[in-house]
């Protein structure tokens, strides 16, 4: 098959799916209400498959990205409600600065045991002794505000923790120390920064809520990305079963979380709701990530990593390319994208349901193979997973208008996904034999 003509088809078939609905029902359809109504609804899972465009690329799939968004949302909403009351830290106190001291005399013999017995990396070294630091201290927090401020406290003190030493490391780098020099200070000063954040810098985020909220939501999308990227390459387990396993540990956390209740969070409307002129924040954000990835995705390494991987994962290997390191980098991007569309799905419902996505991997998927990505991975991009986000979004808007219901709106879908699949394959099979 033509290569400009398989590109092209998925948006002829969206334009076709436009004026075939526009002519059947062009009071209700053909409205600016209902367009800005099927872009607020595409930004989600817009942001989503965009995503997992980088995944499919690199030859992955991701199977818990519906299950992921509720896990963000609850997170995110969870402290809206109840967890800037957990947060209040208490002050430095002198049994948790002699904890804290003591652990890092620990760590940084840890450190030196690493660096000399095990031959870790630095960065690597300086992030494990961190955790006896934070450990110790969360011993002392748990024992005086329970369990959800231990869980809580430790994953924004050592997300933020490893995030700081790593930007310390990149510039430590450039005054030459030695190995263990450079470990042991990029590890007091991750040290320094987790004690700085949770006893300063939670407590002047704690007023606002919502904003507080909102990151922690985005913050626990990359967590979910990291966990999927760290088994799929460091057990050397397929995606499909990580991913298959990790869709029902997310969905539990979420329904475990408030007892398979929802969180109202009235007062979070603006992303959801908010408007610039006529155009809505979520749509703005939208076109942000799009803007953002393609741009990622073309002229960065990242970018040119994932379509070497994706379309030969051992040449890659063999041209000096850190396969793992870049695999584990494109979840933990997707997990990100996913928090950022959990909370603006949370804000549109200003609610957390524990079971908001499920299916939701379907029309994900359906969305990039649509817009011309190859499950076999090496061929993909943002428009053309635009394209059959739009595509899915005018044809539920348009059996919605039409009055077929979500049953058949299933068979539909997937009725589309297999026609896309089976052209995919058509066109492999059309250039493996014009290779020949």
């Amino acid at each position: 098959m033509n290569k400009l003509v398989r590109q092209l088809l998925p948006f002829g078939s969206l334009v076709l799916v436009i004026c075939i609905l526009s002519s059947l029902r062009p009071d209700t359809f053909l409205t600016g209400d209902n367009f800005w109504n099927v872009m607020r609804r595409s930004s989600v899972n817009g942001i989503i498959a965009i995503g997992m465009t980088s995944i499919i690329i690199s030859a992955g799939i991701d199977l818990s990205v519906g299950s992921m968004l509720a896990l963000c949302g609850m997170a995110g909403a969870f402290m809206m409600v109840k967890g800037c009351e957990l947060m209040v830290f208490p002050a430095m106190t002198v049994g948790r600065i002699a904890v804290a001291l003591a652990a890092a005399v620990f760590s940084l013999l840890l450190v030196r045991i690493q660096m000399t017995k095990w031959k870790f990396s630095p960065f690597l070294a300086a992030s494990l002794a961190l955790f006896l630091v934070v450990l110790a201290d969360m011993g002392m927090v748990r024992r005086t505000m329970g369990f959800y401020p231990f869980i809580i406290s430790a994953i924004i003190g050592i997300g933020g923790a490893v995030i700081f030493g790593f930007l310390a490391q990149a510039i430590l780098k450039g005054f030459k120390l030695p190995p263990f020099i450079l470990a042991g200070a990029v590890f007091l000063l991750m040290a320094c920064f987790y004690m700085a954040l949770i006893t300063k810098g939670i407590a002047l985020l704690t007023p606002y809520p919502m904003l507080f909220g909102t990151i922690i939501g985005i913050v626990a999308g990359i967590y979910c990305g990291l966990l999927n990227g760290a088994l799929i390459t460091k057990l050397k387990l397929q995606p499909f079963i990580v991913t298959l396993g990790t869709m029902s540990i997310f969905r539990g956390i979420s329904l475990v979380m408030n007892s398979g209740q929802p969180y109202n969070v009235p007062l979070y409307k603006y992303l959801g709701e908010g408007e610039v002129g006529i155009i809505p924040i979520s749509v703005i954000i939208f076109a942000g990530v799009v803007g953002v990835a393609s741009f990622c995705l073309r002229y960065t390494r990242l970018g040119r990593y994932t379509y070497a991987i994706g379309s030969n994962r051992q040449a890659a290997f063999h041209a000096g390319v850190n396969v793992e390191r870049y695999l584990i980098y494109i979840y933990m991007f997707t997990g990100l994208l996913v928090g950022i569309a959990a909370m603006i799905a949370t804000s549109r419902t200003v609610s957390a349901q524990p079971t908001a996505g499920i299916a939701l991997e379907l029309d994900i998927i359906a969305a990039v193979v649509i817009g011309g990505a190859s499950l076999a991975g090496g061929r993909g991009s943002i428009t053309g997973t635009i394209t059959g986000t739009l595509l899915i979004s005018f044809l539920r808007n348009g059996c919605t208008h039409l009055g077929i219901s979500t049953d058949w709106q299933y068979i539909v879908i997937g009725a589309v996904i297999v026609l896309a699949v089976t052209v995919d394959q058509l066109a492999q099979t059309k250039t493996r034999e014009l290779q020949k």
